[in-house]
């Protein structure tokens, strides 16, 4: 979706070409009680990850460089609950090389039907 750009009309679809998030400064604390006499069964200890989190050094997946040839899959939600799709054509998205494979659960080797 990212690749068509202004070419969607779509308000809903245009959402979807939206992929950085935006994310204010954001604050936390927690509050926990403490059972110094059961220790070590409930002694708090650090998160390993929380010094490279809270310094910047932590890599993130948004932080990795793309591989040449990378794809990546989305999933399409719909509107309504409760519905039914009857067909999808994806064949100009195909054409126009916006998408390298269209994967639907037909395509699959088993289907859980149980």
């Amino acid at each position: 979706m990212a690749i068509l750009g202004d070419a969607v009309s779509s308000p809903t679809l245009k959402s979807a070409a939206q992929r950085e998030l935006p994310r204010g400064l954001s604050k936390g604390k927690q509050s926990y009680p403490n059972f110094e006499d059961e220790w070590p069964m409930y002694q708090p200890i650090p998160k390993l990850e929380s010094k490279s989190q809270c310094s910047g050094e932590a890599e993130y997946i948004g932080d990795i460089s793309k591989f040449k040839g990378e794809v990546h899959a989305a999933f399409v939600t719909a509107d309504e609950a409760v519905g039914e799709v009857y067909t999808v054509d994806p064949s100009d998205a195909l054409v126009r090389n916006v998408i390298d494979l269209f994967y639907k659960i037909s395509d699959s080797c088993c289907l859980n039907n149980s």
